[in-house]
């Protein structure tokens, strides 16, 4: 049965709210399951949650838009 794929968007991975630490445990869930092939995209800028992402084994992908109307995603579209 091939894998399944799954990407991940955060739209910061800073300290703030209970929505990083939810998909972070998501994440911390889903990298234990061998089925799954996990990979996450932060869409600002670097922050706490993406050493604890990186110690999961979890690939990721820094867009580092400026705001919702930042074009510059297009350019990395690709990379994902």
């Amino acid at each position: 049965m091939p894998k399944i794929k799954v990407l991940h968007f955060y739209g910061s991975s800073e300290i703030g709210g209970g929505q990083q630490r939810a998909q972070f445990y998501l994440l911390k869930a889903l990298s234990d399951d061998e089925d799954i092939i996990t990979c996450c995209a932060i869409l600002g800028e670097k922050g706490y949650y993406i050493d604890k992402i990186k110690q999961l084994g979890i690939p990721i992908i820094h867009i580092n838009m400026r705001n919702g109307f930042d074009l510059r995603f297009k350019k990395n579209s690709r990379t994902i």
